[in-house]
């Protein structure tokens, strides 16, 4: 019987898109809504409401809470207002970011799709 591929996600199941979602690759989604954050859905592992705009895709039914850095990229590529990034596609890459002294947190990031590539992306959500 072959070895079972560990997956974070199976391990550790959140509704929310987490950096080890992406398994060290970036996915290309497609914007399908946005929300403010849901006082019952979107609690960090703290138990404390998360900030941002919550956007969901197409292609996943993960939440993914923008943060400020995200959302002023997204903002660069779309506009500000969130009813504008509906039906856009972004990618998302895993990255790390600085947090306090000397220790580097992986976090996720975004840059606009690569709409011209004739290569579908890769992604992790499908079984």
């Amino acid at each position: 019987m072959p070895e079972e591929i560990f997956k974070f996600s199976k391990a550790y199941p959140s509704d929310h898109l987490r950096c080890p979602d992406l398994e060290g690759k970036e996915v290309t989604l497609t914007v399908k809504s946005w929300a403010y954050p849901d006082v019952k859905k979107d609690k960090g592992s703290d138990g404390k409401l998360m900030n941002g705009t919550v956007v969901l895709f197409n292609e996943t039914p993960k939440r993914f809470v923008v943060n400020v850095t995200n959302f002023k990229t997204i903002s660069s590529m779309y506009g500000s207002k969130p009813d504008k990034w509906i039906g856009q596609k972004i990618t998302l890459y895993p990255d790390t970011t600085s947090f306090g002294k000397d220790k580097d947190l992986p976090c996720i990031r975004i840059r606009p799709s690569n709409a011209g590539s004739s290569r579908p992306p890769i992604s992790p959500f499908k079984q």
